[in-house]
């Protein structure tokens, strides 16, 4: 995690705002949605990052962001079966 000089630190492998709870990030969705009414990308959810842990904003939509998350825990699971059989 490197300090991005704001008030959230930068995760260092997607390069976004981390929020250590869900709650500080749903507030952050919120009141970013009040002030960016119409803004193509303005962010529509929150996710909990694979690799740092914490919490990050997307403008996916919640059902997407749901989907993707979805997908990326089941690869992880069917490579780790592929790994020990593996072995």
């Amino acid at each position: 995690m490197a300090d991005g000089g704001g008030q959230h630190p930068i995760c260092a492998v997607t390069g976004k705002r981390i929020y250590k709870r869900h709650q500080a990030a749903a507030k952050a969705v919120g009141k970013m949605q009040k002030t960016a009414r119409g803004a193509a990308a303005s962010p529509n959810s929150i996710y909990q990052c694979d690799h740092c842990g914490r919490w990050h904003l997307t403008s996916y939509s919640p059902q997407l962001t749901r989907a993707i998350q979805h997908d990326r825990r089941e690869r992880k699971k069917t490579s780790r079966k592929r790994r020990r059989q593996s072995t």
